[in-house]
Order: structure tokens, then sequence, then C-alpha cells
């Protein structure tokens, strides 16, 4: 594992491409913080095993709950958590109508900010990923952010099982962006 893991750095899609093909593990292609890797599965939990934990090789590690990002350690800016307002029927970032983020800067400042949400999807269309092409929603979500302006994040979604695919978000007002996409799935496939 350790020679595997030393070689998950790349610089374009298609090195991210062979690389998750030679990684037999759960893996996501990730673009945070001005850094892109491929990232392997460390860990899988939590209430219907919704939380994972994903390691590049210098141990840098983003957190997805339900799919999407919620925390993030070993990067200049850190993600602290998001905590999405959804229905109590759903834990889908996709139903939700509000959101709060909590950060912490470079220089180690800790922020918070709420935003009102909206989401709108468009019917599947196919979607290149990593390994595979799959018919996905794209589904935009517009963070009108609390005196602090607008975002717009994209998470694809398979209209059938709901599962995301992979995702485009900013997670607070002017941060970088972060991006994923599912390379090895970790979820039996059908």
């Amino acid at each position: 594992m350790t020679n595997t893991l030393s070689m998950l750095w790349g610089s374009s899609s298609s090195a991210m491409a062979d690389y998750a093909q030679q990684v037999p593990y759960a893996s996501l292609a990730l673009t945070m913080d001005g850094n892109q890797a491929l990232v392997v599965m460390a860990y899988q939990g939590g209430e219907n095993e919704s939380r994972t934990l994903w390691q590049a090789k210098d141990r840098a590690t983003l957190e997805l709950r339900n799919g999407t990002p919620f925390a993030s350690a070993g990067f200049d800016n850190e993600l602290l958590g998001i905590d999405y307002a959804t229905p109590s029927s759903t834990n889908s970032p996709l139903a939700a109508t509000s959101l709060s983020v909590q950060w912490r800067d470079a220089a180690g400042q800790q922020h918070v900010a709420n935003a009102h949400i909206s989401t709108h999807c468009e019917p599947a269309a196919p979607v290149q990923l990593p390994l595979i092409t799959r018919t996905l929603e794209a589904c935009h979500q517009r963070a009108d952010w609390q005196q602090a302006g607008t975002s717009v994040n994209t998470l694809w979604r398979d209209p059938v099982t709901k599962r995301i695919w992979a995702g485009d978000i900013q997670p607070w007002p002017d941060a970088q962006r972060i991006a994923w996409q599912v390379a090895r799935p970790w979820w039996p496939q059908n």
C-alpha cells in the first residue's frame, strides 16, 4: 500500500485516470486548495456508512458526509464543518434550504458563514468520470451568503439511486473550490 500511495499525486486528468486504474481501493480524484490528487478511502462509518475519510500520500484528508465535503485537514485553509438544514426524512444536501459552514484560514483565524440555498437539477446526461462514463443529473445549488455574495455549487448524482458521484463547490464565501469525482466507488454496483 505504501508504494501505491507514493504515486497518488498527478497533474492532469489522464494521469489521474491512469493512477485510478492502478489503485484497487475506493478512490476519488480531488482538487482542493490548489492541490490535485487521487485520494483513497481511509475510513467508512457513521449512520448508514455515510461518513468517509479520504487521504492523499501527504496525509491531507477530506471527510465526506452523504457524498459531499464536510471537513478537511492538512490544507492551508481547513473546512471545519458544513451543516445542511434538511428535512428529517433525508440527509441529502440537495434537499437543504440553508447551510452553516465553519472554516479556519491559513493564518489560523476561525470563521462562520450562513447561506440560504436553492437547488435545481437538469435532466440526466452522460458524465465522464476518471474510469467510466455514467448518466448523471447535474444539480446546481445557489448559495446566497448572508452579506457575502453568492456562489453556485454543482453536484452530479445518479437519477435512480441519488448517490453523488461528483461535485464542484465553493464551501464558503471567496473560498477556493473543492472538486471531486468518484474514481472507484465504495458502494455495491448494480
